[in-house]
């Protein structure tokens, strides 16, 4: 089985995944991770990635070509979190994680990244509407997309009430229950 898990920025994409890995034993991938990593080996911040990737179209394909290269490994078993994995893995199970903008703001703020430094609840807004819009407009320019439209995905949560732990446990059922109605 492959999971994809796309959603909005603060959604805890990363950490459902990592734990629907654990639990179901799926091997797991970031393509958020793969971005920081091409970032910090520009020398650049997350941010300044982003910004510089609706410019430059040969970071889009970096991405790309780090989620196609899964598929064409043929791995059946697997989850990978990024914002438009599910559109290079149609087979897979597709997720989406929805967060209200307040609560988004806050986890952004809260979490470990070192490339993402914000000093208060708005300022973490205000980068996580910049990021969005940027995303947004670079997805629809290049892949003609909406990441947003509900019906890209099998399942939408959200995740503004509910634990990391709560949210995997409902993919996992949802999962299952998908896999037994394909028999």
């Amino acid at each position: 089985m492959i999971i994809t898990i796309s959603g909005d920025i603060g959604s805890g994409k990363s950490t459902v995944a990592k734990i629907i890995a654990k639990k179901m034993g799926l091997k797991h991938y970031s393509v958020g991770d793969f971005m920081r990593q091409l970032a910090h080996n520009q020398g650049i911040s997350f941010e300044e990635l982003t910004r510089k990737s609706f410019n430059d179209p040969q970071i889009d394909y970096k991405l790309d070509s780090f989620t196609q290269d899964l598929a064409h490994r043929r791995e059946d078993n697997f989850i990978i979190d990024g914002r438009i994995a599910w559109h290079f893995l149609p087979e897979s199970v597709k997720v989406f994680l929805k967060v209200s903008p307040d609560v988004s703001a806050k986890r952004i703020l809260l979490r470990k990244h070192r490339d993402e430094n914000f000093t208060s609840i708005e300022a973490a807004h205000r980068a996580r509407i910049e990021r969005r819009r940027i995303e947004n407009d670079r997805y629809r320019k290049i892949y003609h997309i909406d990441m947003e439209n509900p019906s890209n995905y099998d399942l939408v949560i959200s995740t503004d009430t509910r634990s990391a732990e709560e949210v995997a446990d409902a993919i996992i059922a949802f999962c299952r229950e998908r896999t037994l109605s394909l028999r």
